[in-house]
């Protein structure tokens, strides 16, 4: 007994490899618009989505999300006070829902320059 074919079934690997975090990471405060400028390299993984860029008024690590999903590879931060040390850190997200580790922090008093 044999029986008749089945149907065909498509399938694909599902991505399961985390993008890079992001790179190169320059922070900056510009004093005429009392703002933080970060920018970063662009990546050359052709899946990914965005970076996220994450806060913290603390060393303590306690970072909460400051942007939404960037594909730009800038972020201003309008949300500084002049004196206040801050600590930025990035996540990179894929088009299969992946995401890097975070970047090493990155920290800058506003009110001076780098």
């Amino acid at each position: 007994n044999v029986s008749r074919q089945s149907t065909i079934v498509a399938a694909r690997r599902y991505d399961t490899d985390p993008p890079k975090a992001p790179a190169s990471i320059d922070v900056n405060y510009d004093s005429t618009r009392h703002i933080v400028l970060l920018s970063w390299d662009r990546s050359s993984d052709n899946t990914l989505r965005g970076v996220v860029v994450f806060r913290s008024i603390g060393a303590d690590g306690k970072f909460a999300q400051k942007s939404r999903l960037l594909q730009a590879t800038v972020f201003t931060d309008g949300d500084v006070k002049k004196g206040q040390k801050y600590y930025y850190r990035l996540r990179a997200y894929d088009t299969s829902g992946n995401y890097s580790d975070f970047s090493e922090p990155i920290v800058i008093t506003a009110g001076r320059t780098r």
